[in-house]
C-alpha cells in the first residue's frame, strides 16, 4: 500500500484548532481540584457539583479504604443512593452515621474496654 501525500494539506486552521482547544482546556484545568487523578480516574470537577449539596459530602480528609461488598449489599448501596441524589460513599457514610447512634452505648463501652488494656 503506498503512502499518502499530505503535503499539500494547510496546516494553518489545525495549529489555530489546537491552540484554541489547548486554551479551553487551561481553564477547565483551573476549576478542577487539586488533587491529581489517581489509576486512570477522572478528575472531578467543581462546576459539575451543584449547589445544594448535602452535609454529608465527603471533603477528601477521611480514612480512605478499599472494602469488597456481596453483589446484593453493592447494589442496594448503588441503588439507594442514587435514589437518595448521593454518592455511594456518602450512602454509606449516612447509614453507618445513624447505627452509630442508635449504638452509641455499645460503641462506648468497646472503646473503654479497648483503653483498659
Amino acid at each position: 500500500m503506498a503512502k499518502k501525500d499530505f503535503s499539500n494539506v494547510s496546516m494553518g486552521n489545525v495549529y489555530s484548532a489546537i491552540a484554541e482547544a489547548t486554551s479551553e482546556a487551561d481553564q477547565v484545568q483551573t476549576t478542577q481540584e487539586s488533587q491529581p487523578a489517581k489509576r486512570g480516574r477522572k478528575p472531578r470537577i467543581t462546576h459539575d457539583i451543584s449547589d445544594n449539596t448535602s452535609s454529608t459530602q465527603t471533603d477528601g480528609n477521611g480514612l480512605r479504604i478499599n472494602m469488597k461488598f456481596d453483589d446484593d449489599i453493592a447494589s442496594y448501596i448503588r441503588t439507594m443512593a442514587r435514589v437518595s441524589g448521593l454518592t455511594m460513599t456518602d450512602f454509606c457514610n449516612v447509614a453507618l452515621r445513624q447505627h452509630m447512634k442508635d449504638h452509641e452505648e455499645l460503641y462506648q463501652k468497646a472503646i473503654e474496654f479497648r483503653n483498659s488494656l
